[in-house]
């Protein structure tokens, strides 16, 4: 082996060291934009979670808000219709009263 191929290797090995270290370079660039991404489309998932867990208990106090009022009209509806029959009774009464007084005249 003459010089001449003992430079042309050591050439050689220079430039396959060059390339790997290169393509290395790439490959840990490559990654790390991955991650990146990776941790951006985490974060994001974690704010879609909150958002939707805070959307979730809006609407469960909602419903119940909702349930509280249905109640509360009904109470009051019942109330309505028994004050109303009441009256009905009353005027039923003086009704029949009148017509009483009415008959003994």
């Amino acid at each position: 082996m003459d010089h001449f191929d003992v430079t042309r290797i050591a050439h050689a090995q220079t430039a396959a060291a060059q390339e790997t270290m290169k393509w290395g370079g790439m490959a840990a660039m490559t990654t790390e934009t991955s991650k990146m991404a990776g941790a951006g489309m985490n974060m994001a998932s974690t704010q879609y979670q909150e958002e939707k867990a805070k959307h979730d208990a809006d609407s469960t106090k909602a419903k119940a808000h909702a349930e509280d009022e249905r109640q509360f009209i009904d109470y009051y509806q019942t109330q309505i219709q028994d004050m109303l029959s009441k009256l009905a009774e009353m005027r039923s009464a003086d009704s029949e009263t009148r017509s009483k007084l009415v008959n003994m005249a």
